[in-house]
């Protein structure tokens, strides 16, 4: 079992240790982790906090190596798009040699979707249309990556009472997506952390299920965890969830080549 998501106090949004992290995996019968700290080159706000330094990383993940040698323990960035310095971020995520690159948008039309700027001015229709185009956007700039992370990221944020990105609301906009991923023959991250805020992972099961019907094969699964306790959280309901959708496998990666496992093999790891 595997969690290809999560940030350590080298993310500043995050102060768990990764010792931590490794312990809490174990106990809920996860052997294998991908560490993936921030890097959103050019945030709006919050830059500081979202430029990890990835030798430091490195570091601490062969420290964990050598503490928890009966784990896997996988070297990833988050990097997140934005317009103005997609260029940097591709020298600057080619300059490692890492296991898993996870590409995000958190950002679009200037504002991160987790700031109530972001929202101002704008119906609920404008606001998630203007992340969605930003999410292609970002498939158009840059192909170097591994998975598509949290699509549907803003539902984690939104001030609205049923705050869930639904397919049947922005069809167009996310079958666009879909289909650039396949024709990309990236993967797309099944990311737990929305449960508490929408039911359901990031995308939601309709759009995980589309992605499979357009030929989408390639799935990874994130806890998008910052402290021990969010370790592994909610994978019982999307591995039921990824089955659903047509899955049979799931994937993390490893220097940028998927490990398929079988999702039942997964589910029965799980404590």
């Amino acid at each position: 079992m595997f969690d290809c998501h999560m940030h350590t106090h080298l993310s500043g949004d995050s102060q768990a240790q990764l010792a931590q992290m490794c312990q809490a995996a174990l106990q809920k019968g996860i052997g294998t982790l991908c560490i993936t700290e921030h890097v959103d080159i050019g945030h709006p706000d919050k830059e500081i906090l979202f430029l990890c330094e990835p030798y430091r990383e490195r570091e601490q993940i062969e420290r964990a190596r050598e503490q928890f040698p009966q784990m896997t323990i996988l070297w990833g960035l988050e990097v997140g798009y934005m317009p103005a310095t997609i260029a940097q971020t591709r020298l600057y995520a080619q300059r490692y040699e890492l296991d898993y690159l996870l590409y995000s948008v958190h950002v679009a039309g200037g504002w991160d979707c987790y700031d109530k700027e972001y929202y101002e001015g704008l119906t609920r229709r404008q606001a998630y249309l203007r992340y969605l185009d930003a999410v292609y956007d970002s498939l158009l700039a840059w192909d170097g990556f591994d998975c598509m992370g949290h699509l549907g990221y803003i539902a984690k944020c939104a001030p609205y009472a049923d705050p869930a990105l639904r397919l049947g609301d922005y069809r167009e906009a996310v079958e666009a997506i879909l289909q650039r991923l396949v024709e990309m023959g990236k993967g797309l991250e099944i990311n737990t952390s929305s449960f508490p805020k929408t039911g359901g992972p990031m995308p939601e099961a309709d759009i995980l299920c589309r992605y499979r019907e357009m030929g989408g094969e390639i799935a990874t699964i994130g806890s998008d965890a910052h402290a021990p306790e969010a370790v592994g959280q909610y994978f019982r309901q999307a591995l039921a969830l990824a089955e659903a959708a047509g899955f049979e496998r799931l994937c993390y990666f490893k220097g940028h080549e998927p490990v398929f496992e079988p999702i039942e093999k997964m589910a029965a790891a799980l404590r």
